[in-house]
């Protein structure tokens, strides 16, 4: 909730401003479904957890509503020594962080787990007992001991790092070949209605021409 309202106060700024959807940003919008189904190829994703659990997390929901970009991860906690003993899981965070791989110019981000939950339990006759103890142990660690159940974030979207053109000789007319190198930086993201907004500014160094003739 502290993020979202930050971020809606911002919003809310830049829109009276006129700068919500800047005219010099280029405007890329991934949907909810697309965030997701590239979340869920990355489940299972399994992890021993405070040296005596194991959890496993298989199901993810993503919502983009209101300037949140919630993700909710869910799973099942068991003992090591008693599987039989074991709770339903759900850990809940954020989006944050969206940027441009610079190798492969996809735009990645991190999950940002803000709390968890075991929402239904099984033991062997001490179900209340087992709980308290998970969450006593947790404690003291808190999330930074489920962090790595949070799947990395892919969005299949590619931003090119510069555009190459052929050179062209014929009828007295000669265009050398050449690169325009391309730099793409992720300036705002804003989750709307369903959808991730990531709005990118795209500079460029200057035209550079390759091929014979490049250095001359």
């Amino acid at each position: 909730m502290e993020r979202q309202v930050a971020a809606l106060k911002d919003a809310i700024k830049d829109a009276r401003q006129g700068t919500l959807f800047p005219a010099d940003a280029v405007a890329i919008a991934v949907s909810e479904e697309t965030v997701q189904a590239t979340l869920s190829e990355a489940l299972p994703i399994e992890q021993t957890v405070a040296d005596r659990f194991r959890a496993r997390i298989e199901r993810v929901v993503v919502s983009f509503r209101a300037m949140q970009g919630s993700v909710r991860l869910e799973g099942r906690i068991w003992a090591l020594a008693e599987p039989g003993t074991f709770a339903d899981l759900v850990l809940l965070g954020g989006i944050q962080d969206l940027e441009i791989d610079k190798e492969t110019g996809v735009l990645k981000a991190e999950i940002v787990l803000d709390g968890w939950e075991p929402i239904r339990a099984a033991a062997m006759g001490a179900e209340v007992e087992w709980i308290k103890d998970l969450v006593r142990l947790l404690g003291a660690r808190g999330l930074v001991a489920l962090r790595d159940l949070a799947p990395p974030v892919r969005i299949p979207v590619g931003i090119e790092h510069g555009i190459d053109l052929p050179g062209f000789s014929g009828g007295g007319v000669t265009i050398p070949s050449g690169r325009l190198p391309l730099d793409a930086r992720v300036s705002k993201v804003l989750p709307l209605s369903g959808r991730l907004w990531a709005l990118i500014n795209v500079t460029t160094s200057g035209w550079q021409r390759t091929g014979e003739g490049a250095g001359r």
